[in-house]
């Protein structure tokens, strides 16, 4: 999610808007009619558009504007229900604290490292590249109060994780979206009806185009500056 040039949230993967709408501006640039006028939805739409129950995952690739709180307070309510936010940046989610500290706050995580500062951040939860995901780590994570998440399942090879129940979410897609299912993987906390009761179903990854998810993904970088400059596998 970024803002336009008058601070209304939008659903955007790249900081440029070349790669998916052929015009070399910043998303920064335009005005949100403009944005939405080439295809952009703005963070409104997108709730609207979604049921209830679903849980979203709003990834701020970004400094938040108000439009960010006034838009889930007034759609969700002033806990946000039902919206996770998350980010790659420390000082995004530390504003995000502040301004509203009931939200839940997700740390987005490519390394082992970076995924330890989620606890001292005091986040809810954890998603990172599903080449993180083992039995020690996930423990570890979950032992630690966080929920997880992962990214990117892409083929049939760690399928496995999809039925793993520790796991709160799953980014899937392609041929790991249409893999068949295994039984549970031995070891794995056997708690669906809590799981179900309090998630309703897996996550709507907000935020990304639909072969992106983040730094996870080719076009990512470790500056927003620099976010969205190489194209994505």
């Amino acid at each position: 999610m970024r803002f336009s040039a008058d601070g209304v949230a939008v659903i955007v993967h790249d900081e440029t808007l070349d790669r998916l709408f052929g015009l070399p501006r910043r998303v920064s640039e335009l005005l949100a009619t403009e944005l939405t006028g080439i295809g952009v939805p703005t963070l409104v739409e997108a709730l609207a558009a979604m049921p209830a129950t679903t849980l979203i995952d709003l990834e701020l690739k970004e400094e938040p504007t108000d439009s960010l709180f006034t838009t889930l307070f007034t759609a969700r309510g002033p806990e946000a229900d039902g919206v996770v936010v998350s980010s790659f940046y420390p000082g995004v989610l530390r504003t995000v604290e502040e301004r509203a500290p009931s939200w839940s706050r997700w740390l987005n995580a490519e390394t082992a490292i970076e995924a330890e500062q989620a606890a001292t951040l005091g986040c809810d939860g954890l998603s990172v590249t599903i080449d993180l995901l083992n039995d020690a780590n996930i423990s570890r994570w979950r032992e630690a109060g966080l929920e997880v998440a992962a990214w990117t399942l892409r083929g049939v090879e760690g399928v496995a994780w999809a039925n793993d129940l520790r796991l709160t979410a799953l980014c899937a897609e392609g041929e790991g979206a249409k893999g068949r299912r295994p039984l549970a993987r031995r070891g794995s906390s056997v708690r669906s009806s809590e799981r179900e009761a309090a998630r309703g179903e897996r996550a709507l990854q907000v935020g990304h185009s639909p072969a992106c998810m983040g730094r996870g993904c080719q076009c990512g970088s470790s500056t927003p500056s620099q976010r969205g400059s190489r194209q994505c596998r």
